[in-house]
């Protein structure tokens, strides 16, 4: 993880410098958008492997945040509004594919854009 901090620090220093600015989306697995269903449910196939990914998302996010709310860096957590969406398809329709789908996409882009107008009003 240092090396992504120390890259995102750069990045958000040479977007300040040239006058650009600079947001990072956080978009988090699949995993923890459903882990109200996942977790602690020991009816699914890996249920404690599926509990120890959770927990150490969680860490690695909270170090993430503080490290940007430390730095000064503009960020985006989606994960609350995919939650919320979570019944919508937010998906690619396979078992293999982890990717967000179009759903899932449009959610994540709402949730930027909610971001930016708010950033706009301040400033």
């Amino acid at each position: 993880m240092r090396i992504t901090f120390e890259l995102m620090k750069e990045m958000n220093e040479i977007c300040q410098q040239s006058h650009v600015q600079f947001l990072i989306v956080v978009i988090p697995t699949k995993e923890q958008v459903f882990s109200d269903c996942l977790e602690h449910n020991s009816k699914i196939p890996l249920s404690d492997v599926t509990h120890k990914l959770l927990v150490n998302e969680r860490s690695a996010l909270a170090q993430t945040f503080k490290f940007m709310d430390d730095s000064n860096i503009p960020y985006v957590d989606p994960l609350p509004a995919l939650k919320t969406a979570a019944g919508l398809g937010l998906y690619a329709a396979s078992a293999g594919d982890m990717h967000p789908g179009k759903n899932g996409f449009r959610v994540i882009g709402e949730a930027t854009a909610e971001t930016l107008k708010q950033s706009d009003r301040k400033n």
